[in-house]
């Protein structure tokens, strides 16, 4: 039994990235799986489909260059956004509807009914929206009230 082809990593023209195993390549996005608290560590690759092409347990198994790659794009994902006011937090079929006001503006995204928001032991809170994205309340008490209430409903 020959072991699979080593997984390389290169940026297409368009700014894609590019998984290539032997003859295989295959437009792909990184995202990292649980646990949070190691973040570096279990990237998932998948495809436009959102269908998992690879999964690497350490990156630092990888070659040097796909490696660096890797990180670049881990990077540039772990953009998360902070909430400094929610303004709608409505269910709807299966979907929770948030409106929000973020450091980096205005903000309206959706949940799964059962992707709860996660409080860590510093009291901040994570929430983690359908398409991977991150928002975070760092301090759930500096919200107005009509934010703590709407946040904490959800909250155990």
């Amino acid at each position: 039994m020959s072991s699979p082809p080593p997984l390389q990593l290169e940026r297409a023209t368009n700014g894609k990235l590019i998984l290539i195993q032997g003859d295989k390549r295959l437009t792909v996005r990184v995202s990292r799986c649980f646990p949070w608290t190691h973040p570096r560590k279990w990237i998932s690759l998948r495809d436009e489909e959102g269908e998992e092409a690879a999964l690497i347990p350490d990156p630092v198994a990888l070659p040097e260059a796909t490696r660096t790659l890797l990180e670049s794009e881990l990077e540039e994902s772990d953009h998360t956004f902070v909430i400094t006011r929610i303004l709608v937090c409505r269910k709807e079929i299966e979907l929770r509807c948030w409106e929000v006001e973020t450091r980096q503006g205005p903000r309206g995204f959706q949940t799964e009914l059962d992707e709860w928001p996660r409080r860590f032991g510093d009291g901040s809170v994570l929430i983690r929206d359908i398409c991977g994205d991150l928002y975070t309340v760092e301090d759930p008490e500096a919200l107005d009230p009509e934010s703590r209430k709407k946040l904490w409903v959800l909250l155990d």
